[in-house]
């Protein structure tokens, strides 16, 4: 028999031998027996009766240890040739045990209340899960933004059409900034089969197929999200001695190629403006994606087009204005005229001071050790915690929010959209 860290006995049982290097010590002459006492300890892992409710276990190596008590301290030698780790009150302020960093989103801690936690029975507190929300206000969590999107697309036709099959993209992306809080999407007619999946470029898309000829079609969303990215700029690049035009290390060029373009495909006019922001930046490609969204902003107004796709980049450099779709097909255009990748997306932008009951489109930028980073050349800012991504895509048809076909004889469609925006900072 062996005697169980409580004081109590227990009788041995008979228990497979396993090698002494199995169970993480340094061998042993007689594994059986250290089997046992591992097993032992791990079915009631308690500190002995005049231990005063100190922590069960820590880990040293890889094998979990007894807490003793001070009378026990330096008296018993456990055969994995380890003594007994000293035992450590945890404070009543639940701070972190001391192997925890201060960025640790995750801890595991004690209470050593032995009345309260222990009981008459002599147990241990039970350790807790602590998480980001126990944590003091300004203890270095990123400030979180709440944000509701209520968004209506209707379609009317003047006589009853057969609806082809649709593809719509308004389901909030979640990623590491981002959190898909709630989500809710009302079709109207109801599809005879609806899906949802992921395209190819990994947005979340709804397809939805339609039976008989309807007057109209009605597309409902109702989103919450909790946005995280309060400072856009907190990431390092590492490779920030690779300047513009710049280069991608080869495991990186076939992974991108989709959202590259070589630097002399592009139109003498988009290669202009991005070679001024280059200049403006001294050919650093963290830095050139602010100055040409900012650039762009200055240079350019800004105009209404419900309808439509974008405009070539170099139609909106001679018009000297254009809708946001335009502006951000201008900015990927100039990115990839110096190397970087880039891609358009769509999505919603809040803002107090701009009207912000329409679709917004802005650009993204693949920066090594940075990721894919946004950025608005409609406002000519970095993309923070005011907007929601909801698609992103090489193509920005491959972006668009509804993408369909109606079929009927001399038929005329009008579009109306509503959307409301509304946010909430903590």
């Amino acid at each position: 028999p062996y005697r169980r860290a409580d004081g109590a006995r227990r009788a041995a049982e008979a228990l497979p031998a396993l090698p002494g290097r199995e169970l993480g010590g340094h061998g042993s002459p007689d594994p059986l027996s250290r089997h046992r006492i591992r097993r032992l300890r791990q079915a009631d892992p308690r500190p002995h009766a005049t231990g005063g409710g100190l922590d069960a276990a820590c880990v040293q190596g890889r094998l979990p240890l007894l807490r003793l008590d001070a009378n026990q301290r330096g008296r018993r030698r456990f055969p994995h040739r380890r003594g007994p780790v000293p035992a450590q009150l945890v404070p009543d302020h639940r701070a972190p045990l001391p192997e925890a960093g201060p960025r640790t989103a995750l801890a595991l801690v004690g209470r050593a209340h032995p009345a309260r936690d222990r009981g008459d029975a002599g147990g241990v507190a039970r350790p807790r899960l602590r998480r980001d929300r126990d944590r003091p206000a300004g203890a270095g969590l990123p400030r979180l933004v709440r944000i509701t999107v209520r968004h209506r697309t209707s379609y009317a036709f003047d006589a009853p059409v057969y609806l082809e099959p649709h593809v719509i993209r308004l389901r909030p992306r979640a990623d590491g900034a981002v959190r898909l809080v709630d989500f809710a999407l009302e079709i109207d007619p109801e599809p005879a089969v609806r899906t949802d999946n992921l395209d190819p470029e990994g947005n979340v898309v709804t397809r939805a197929w339609f039976e008989g000829r309807w007057p109209r079609l009605t597309i409902r969303t109702h989103a919450v999200v909790d946005t995280l990215l309060d400072n856009p700029f907190r990431f390092l690049v590492t490779e920030p001695d690779r300047p513009l035009p710049y280069a991608y290390a080869p495991e990186f060029r076939e992974r991108l190629a989709l959202y590259r373009r070589p630097p002399d495909a592009a139109h003498p006019a988009v290669r202009e403006m991005a070679l001024a922001a280059a200049t403006e930046s001294q050919r650093d490609p963290a830095r050139f994606p602010l100055i040409l969204a900012q650039r762009i902003r200055a240079a350019f107004d800004r105009e209404t087009r419900p309808e439509g796709p974008p405009l070539a980049p170099e139609a909106t450099i001679a018009s000297g204005r254009g809708a946001c779709r335009d502006l951000a097909v201008l900015f990927v255009a100039c990115c990839q005229a110096v190397g970087l990748a880039a891609r358009f997306a769509s999505g919603y932008a809040h803002s107090e001071k701009a009207d912000s009951t329409e679709l917004h489109a802005w650009g993204e930028v693949f920066l090594r050790g940075g990721g894919w980073r946004g950025y608005d050349p409609s406002q000519g800012l970095a993309v923070a915690d005011r907007h929601v991504t909801v698609a992103a895509a090489a193509n920005p048809r491959d972006a668009a929010p509804v993408t369909g076909t109606f079929r009927g004889d001399g038929v005329t469609a009008s579009l109306a959209a509503e959307i409301e925006l509304a946010a909430r900072g903590s």
